[in-house]
């Protein structure tokens, strides 16, 4: 129930792009600029910045955690505030649990 209300209340809309099914628009928390090293760990050293995306671990109201085909699916997202969407893949699930699922978006 909290997280659910954590992201209607603080989170924003972005289109899901499944490599194989139908586009959706699904409500995410973003985090945007998350320093990664060389290596795709997230810290401080230097090396590409990417997202990463609170979603529900649900197929109607987000994304389900066995649907989800990484590196094939994207996300419609703005990168930057005020600018337009742009396609993103996802790269990895940082986290998951019951609630949410946490994603590296690059």
């Amino acid at each position: 129930m909290y997280k659910r209300c954590f992201t209607a209340q603080f989170g924003e809309a972005v289109v899901y792009h499944p490599r194989n099914g139908s586009a959706r628009r699904i409500t995410v928390v973003v985090q945007r600029d998350v320093p990664t090293g060389i290596d795709g760990v997230p810290g401080p050293q230097h090396g590409m910045n990417v997202m990463q995306v609170e979603v529900m671990n649900d197929p109607d109201k987000g994304i389900s955690s066995n649907e989800i085909d990484l590196g094939g699916d994207r996300l419609e997202i703005i990168v930057r505030i005020g600018g337009e969407p742009s396609m993103r893949p996802i790269g990895q699930i940082l986290s998951q649990d019951d609630g949410t699922l946490l994603l590296e978006v690059r």
